[in-house]
């Protein structure tokens, strides 16, 4: 087995490109949701399968340098994964995919709380005394937090130092991705070498009708749908409505809206023979009866807009995200590429056959 889980691109830091940073954990309460404290006393033989229990979820399922992750820890993450997720009933938090990508989740932390100690950085005492009481209080008590990290086979130093590993993992994307800002200066010089990727093509406002045949038709079938669009023709040339025969005999979706299909770009439309002869045309004028793979199709076109080069300020926005979630991904990768090159990796569990 591969014992090195490949490190991902993307990652739980964003949600959408265009959306602001989102950390792995805002606040390490995960605890107080999976153990119910049980107050009644129990049986001796329960008492000591409550330790195999336990002792099951200590096993180390990787190591990160030194550092341990056991199966109590995976077990937590998977659950702050597909905790969102709507199963049907199932239990996602066994399925190989999920443990996976949160394994490589709680790999990330690990490696990135270590670069964030080489860099001097620091968590004050009471951000991490926050936390725990946090805990303490959606638990009833301390004693409450206590028995829960006792079920659990954690200290309150082991559960403080999870808390500071988090925010620091947190604290080191956040530098990251301010850093990752491309300058005006940048962003203007990005423009000025990538002005195709900025300009705006061609469109048609266009209308079509449909006459479909299906894939195992014969040449007869073809040739009878063929003179059907053909007097169409003649009847649209001769001054009826588009819209009106389009609803009446159109086999395209857009018939309820006689035909009407918006502006098309240029590389939206499905076929090279519609896409020539849709802007070719002028507006109002109708095309001749096209062959498609389709079928028959008949289109009028409507107003023109020729395509343009969009302004810097137009775009810069967008672009300025862009550019900076892109480079975030690749400083992160970089960087845990070299912590993963100073701490190894060991993955002591096989989670699928893909590893």
């Amino acid at each position: 087995m591969n014992n090195m889980i490949h490190m991902k691109r993307s990652s739980p830091v964003f949600l959408a490109p265009l959306l602001p940073i989102i950390l792995f954990l805002i606040f390490f309460v995960s605890f107080a949701l999976a153990v119910e404290i049980e107050n009644t006393p129990q049986p001796e033989k329960k008492a000591y399968s409550a330790e195999k229990e336990i002792a099951a979820e200590r096993t180390i399922v990787a190591q990160v340098g030194d550092a341990e992750i056991t199966e109590a820890d995976l077990q937590e993450a998977v659950q702050r994964k597909v905790q969102t997720i709507y199963s049907h009933g199932q239990d996602l938090t066994q399925k190989p995919e999920y443990r996976r990508d949160a394994l490589n989740d709680l790999i990330e932390v690990a490696l990135l709380f270590r670069a964030a100690v080489k860099r001097g950085m620091k968590i004050p005492d009471d951000v991490v005394d926050g936390v725990v009481e946090q805990n303490k209080k959606q638990l009833g008590s301390e004693k409450g937090l206590h028995e829960v990290l006792k079920s659990r086979g954690l200290t309150m130093d082991e559960f403080r130092s999870r808390i500071l590993q988090y925010r620091l993992a947190n604290e080191l994307l956040r530098d990251l991705f301010e850093k990752s800002k491309y300058s005006d200066e940048e962003l203007k010089q990005y423009y000025e070498g990538h002005k195709e990727n900025f300009r705006r093509p061609d469109a048609v406002h266009l209308y079509d009708i449909l006459l479909k045949v299906e894939p195992s038709a014969t040449e007869q079938e073809w040739l009878k749908q063929e003179e059907r669009a053909e007097e169409i023709l003649k009847q649209l040339q001769a001054g009826e409505a588009f819209s009106d025969l389009a609803a009446k005999n159109s086999d395209d979706p857009y018939r309820v809206k006689g035909g009407d299909l918006g502006f098309i770009h240029k590389g939206m439309l499905m076929s090279e023979e519609q896409e020539a002869a849709a802007f070719a045309l002028q507006p109002g004028e109708l095309s001749k009866v096209i062959r498609t793979l389709e079928g028959f199709y008949i289109m009028k076109a409507g107003e023109k807009t020729p395509g343009e080069l969009l302004d810097f300020d137009k775009v810069k926005g967008d672009l300025a995200q862009k550019l900076q979630k892109k480079r975030f991904e690749e400083q992160k990768l970089d960087l845990l590429m070299t912590m993963r090159a100073e701490y190894p990796v060991k993955i002591n569990i096989t989670l699928n056959d893909k590893l």
